[in-house]
């Protein structure tokens, strides 16, 4: 009878350990859980905030200052309004245009009637570029979001949100470049067809 009490006491208490490690386990895990969700949160907040830069000087003769990020680059006068370093040429494909506008050399061959077609429905394209822009990158930014929940879940492993987290975040980075760049590109050819149509008045 004593030894089977004894052996009922040794199951007990090695069952009470085994118990206390698996509620420490549980909770540390928790504890950890809610850090990398908190860090998270954290990186969402700052990819929200735009970036701010700080003025740059007078930029030189014959120059201007084009913001990127968080900073400033030196371009010449009648380089775009956004830095115009190539973006991804398949993400850059997304917003090519279809709608062919005459080059400088071209817009003699043009009446006024003719381009202001022309003008028109590459306006129309360019709104339509900023719907097809502004989904991509809420899809993106969803898609970001989902991760941080299934992270504050704990349903996915940390190490593969880190990576699936940098490949969204780099590829809105590279749509919106592509995008700016290929609209900025788009106004500036608009804008000289406009000031060429107004010489014909």
């Amino acid at each position: 009878m004593s030894n089977k009490f004894s052996w009922g006491k040794a199951a007990l208490i090695v069952f009470v350990i085994a118990a206390g490690g698996f509620i420490y386990w549980n909770v540390s895990t928790v504890q950890q859980m809610k850090k990398q969700a908190a860090l998270f949160e954290k990186m969402l907040e700052k990819e929200k905030e735009p970036a701010v830069a700080k003025e740059p000087p007078p930029a030189a003769p014959g120059k201007k200052w084009v913001p990127h990020g968080d900073h400033f680059h030196e371009v010449p006068i009648d380089a775009p309004d956004v830095w115009a370093g190539e973006p991804n040429a398949q993400i850059a494909a997304e917003f090519d245009f279809a709608v062919k506008l005459p080059t400088d050399a071209e817009l003699p061959s043009y009446n006024e009637r003719e381009l202001a077609k022309l003008v028109y429905a590459a306006s129309n394209e360019l709104s339509d570029m900023q719907d097809k822009y502004e989904t991509l990158t809420t899809s993106l930014r969803e898609a970001r979001s989902a991760i941080s929940d299934e992270m504050k879940t704990g349903v996915i492993d940390s190490k593969s949100v880190w990576v699936k987290w940098g490949e969204l975040s780099s590829q809105e980075r590279e749509i919106s470049r592509a995008y700016r760049l290929r609209r900025s590109e788009r106004k500036e050819h608009l804008n000289r067809i406009q000031q060429y149509m107004g010489t014909l008045k």
